[in-house]
Order: C-alpha cells, then structure tokens, then sequence
C-alpha cells in the first residue's frame, strides 16, 4: 500500500526491514526522529543502540527533534549533544540534518531557501 507520506514521526524500526529503508530512500522520504523519546519510552534500549546513526549513515533522510520537551526536560541543544556524545554523529552530520529540516518543512519554497542558506552558511563558516 502506498500513501505517498513524505514526513514520517518517529519510524526509527523501519531500520529492520531493508527494504523498507530502500523504498523510503527512493521515495525521498524524511524521518522526524526524537532519540531521548524513544529512550525514555523504551522504544530503544539507550542512545548508542539506537538505529537513527545507521539510517543516517545508510544515507536516509533523518532529523533530529524534541517530541515533548516538558516532560523529558528537553531542548534541541541537549539532543544534539546526545547525537554526539552517545551516538556518534559530528557537527557536519547535524548540519545535514538540519538542511533535511529545511527540506521538509511545511514553509513556503522561498522560506525553505533562506533557510537552506542560512544552514549552508554554517556549514562553510561564512
């Protein structure tokens, strides 16, 4: 079955299945994934177990986010720091997980650009 979903929650398990991984590369699809969620909920057994590094790096569209920031005592800055310290992402991965973010937000395509550029000039220091 085909829904045509471009934005996908959480989704991490779909590492499981390797096809799956393949379709969602094809179709261009980007996972919103929430690491301290998926640990505090035991969808995963901790940060370095957890599959969004491999999705990354099987060359899947994934961002990084919050899910709910309250009751995990959560900010964007603390997940990024689990990505590095627990998950072995560098800068320059969450950087292109932000351009992903850009990518496949709700905004306009003139907001997506600026955004995009503001991104990229992080990347190249400018």
């Amino acid at each position: 079955m085909n829904f045509g979903a471009k934005r996908l929650g959480h989704g991490h398990h779909i590492y499981e299945d390797a096809a799956l991984c393949q379709r969602a590369m094809q179709e261009g699809a980007t996972f919103e994934i929430c690491p301290t969620s998926n640990v505090c909920c035991q969808s995963t057994m901790g940060y370095g177990e957890h599959y969004v590094k491999r999705m990354y790096d099987l060359g899947m569209r994934v961002t990084i986010n919050t899910d709910n920031m309250t009751l995990f005592d959560l900010t964007l800055e603390k997940e990024y720091d689990h990505c590095i310290q627990d998950m072995g992402f560098t800068e320059e991965d969450l950087l292109q997980m932000l351009l992903y973010s850009a990518e496949a937000s709700f905004q306009s395509e003139t907001e997506k650009e600026a955004l995009k550029k503001r991104i990229l000039a992080c990347k190249t220091g400018a």
